[in-house]
């Protein structure tokens, strides 16, 4: 960070913006609880355990919360095509790194 001399002292030539990321995402939000988008975290976990749970495929149900969860955390804003590409390149290679260990697993000599 650089700083420029002022008459009262060093002032940082950035205007004081130089927040880190993380300090910004848990800031706390004057508006307090939001419930929209409590219902809709609510959701996003929640329909993949109860969709799991009913085919009976539970063991998935921790690889699809932290997928939502990093899907969710990527997420940087701005034009809808712009997020659905990066948000869909996630999962992707999620998929192929997954098919790859099954493929692996499958091709692996038992001992």
């Amino acid at each position: 960070m650089t700083t420029a001399k002022a008459s009262g002292g060093e002032q940082p030539t950035d205007g004081g913006r130089d927040v880190s990321r993380l300090a910004q995402v848990f800031a706390p939000e004057p508006q307090g609880f939001i419930l929209p988008r409590a219902l809709v975290l609510l959701a996003v976990f929640l329909v993949p355990l109860i969709v799991l749970g009913v085919i009976d495929k539970e063991q998935y149900v921790l690889s699809t919360t932290f997928g939502a969860l990093f899907v969710g955390l990527m997420d940087r804003g701005g034009a809808y095509g712009y997020r659905v590409t990066g948000m869909a390149a996630f999962p992707l290679m999620g998929a192929a790194v997954t098919a790859l260990g099954f493929w692996i697993r499958s091709t692996a000599r038992p001992a």
